[in-house]
């Protein structure tokens, strides 16, 4: 596959400024395969090794769909652990150096849950954030995700390592996903977050079903 270089993706001057700043200048293989497919709207799966641009192979294409006009959370990235969500919001402020109009913000536990009220109330357009924290904060009405275009899981093998362990909890997951996929034929487009765990729980069972019955078919 030939590497992009991003001087030759038709960015905004702030973000090619904010990239060359970074050192960027040719694509890793995984930005070279995905960015081009965030841009044509493509619903993707990547895998790629720690340290080789993951996050800006995501975090780039969302900048650039932003509507900066719309004080409204319009992506979520969801992050198995709290240092990943930071490591995540510190990737997408660097990218964001020369956009004053677009905030990213992370909610994640352990941190006071009033900072992150007042950092929402301010209108963010990104927001990476725990599974835990985020559930918290819809609980509470203190996010709305009608607006989200665009949902990354970021480390969701790690996400799902975490969380389906034992046999029978992966079987009732497996079951469950099934009866939710079902389910959301009938969802309006209100219900976009319920949509997208839908589909997280969807993966969720394919996953565990790998784990458990790994390469028995090959």
């Amino acid at each position: 596959m030939r590497k992009l270089r991003f001087d030759d993706l038709t960015l905004s001057k702030t973000l090619q400024k904010a990239i060359a700043d970074i050192g960027f200048e040719e694509a890793t293989p995984i930005q070279s395969a995905t960015i081009p497919l965030l841009f044509e709207n493509k619903d993707i799966v990547g895998q790629a090794h720690t340290g080789t641009g993951k996050t800006a192979a995501f975090a780039i294409p969302i900048i650039e769909k932003i509507d900066m006009n719309l004080k409204e959370i319009q992506s979520l990235v969801l992050c198995p652990t709290r240092e990943l969500a930071i490591q995540v919001t510190e990737e997408f402020r660097k990218l964001l150096k020369y956009k004053d109009e677009i905030t990213a913000v992370s909610v994640y536990g352990g941190q006071d849950i009033n900072r992150q009220l007042k950092a929402l109330r301010k209108g963010p357009q990104i927001l990476i954030g725990t599974p835990g924290r985020t559930i918290d904060h819809l609980k509470r009405g203190s996010i709305n995700l009608n607006k989200v275009k665009i949902a990354v899981l970021d480390e969701a093998d790690e996400m799902l390592d975490m969380g389906f362990k034992k046999p029978k909890i992966a079987i009732f997951y497996w079951f469950f996903s099934l009866i939710l996929g079902l389910i959301a034929l009938f969802l309006n487009s209100q219900q976009k977050f319920y949509a997208f765990l839908m589909v997280f729980l969807i993966l969720a069972a394919f996953y565990v079903w790998l784990k458990l019955f790994p390469r028995q078919h090959s």
